[in-house]
């Protein structure tokens, strides 16, 4: 399946995918809605390029444990790109990883996710192996819907098991198009600093 080139705004959760893989998604403004994409069990060979996903009410990005700790199914998301995507401003984190605990893997085993060559709204995006905090659904309708929510400010961009993340320490120039890259080496790791690509430029999505 693929979704491309939509605006999904106001829903509970922008796009949920269950225990399904290989689809693409491309080119959406995934924006103001509770929670922009959430993966659960086994959400394999995934594309997820050149969306605009920000100003989600809880997280950009939100990995869960379906499986109560068992693994069974198998909670990961194997040969999946996430890549070239602004991922930034949503209000308790861009990423959160709750894959972990029980009998699932070890964070930074075998189920590494690729989030290479993204904004994150900052050039040291900041990194707590901590779980999010946003408040219950009836405590987290913005203003906007009627409630009282708002950005809490301060929040963490990569939260949860982040060794489960293939993130490289880079330099980013922002400018209206792109995140340039102003490190000359590959691969290079330093704890505490992450994301983007290291050796080309990445086309920041507007």
């Amino acid at each position: 399946m693929t979704v491309r080139d939509n605006i999904l705004t106001g829903n509970r959760t922008a796009i949920d995918i269950n225990n399904s893989s290989g689809h693409t998604i491309r080119n959406n403004d995934i924006t103001f809605n509770r929670t922009g994409l959430l993966f659960r069990n086994q959400t394999d060979n995934l594309t997820v390029v050149e969306n605009k996903i920000t100003n989600n009410w809880t997280m950009g990005i939100l990995f869960l444990d379906a499986s109560g700790g068992t693994n069974s199914p198998v909670q990961t998301a194997l040969n999946s790109v996430f890549s070239n995507n602004n991922l930034s401003g949503n209000w308790y984190g861009q990423i959160v990883d709750r894959q972990s605990g029980g009998s699932l893997p070890t964070p930074g085993t075998t189920n590494l996710k690729n989030f290479s060559g993204n904004w994150y709204g900052s050039t040291a995006p900041v990194v707590s192996i901590a779980n999010s905090a946003e408040p219950g659904y009836a405590a987290q309708i913005p203003v906007a819907y009627g409630g009282s929510a708002t950005p809490p400010g301060g929040q963490p961009d990569i939260l949860g098991r982040v060794g489960q993340f293939r993130l490289h320490t880079v330099s980013q120039r922002r400018d209206r198009h792109r995140c340039r890259d102003n490190y000359g080496s590959r691969n290079q790791r330093l704890p505490g600093r992450l994301l983007d690509p290291v050796g080309h430029a990445a086309r920041r999505p507007e």
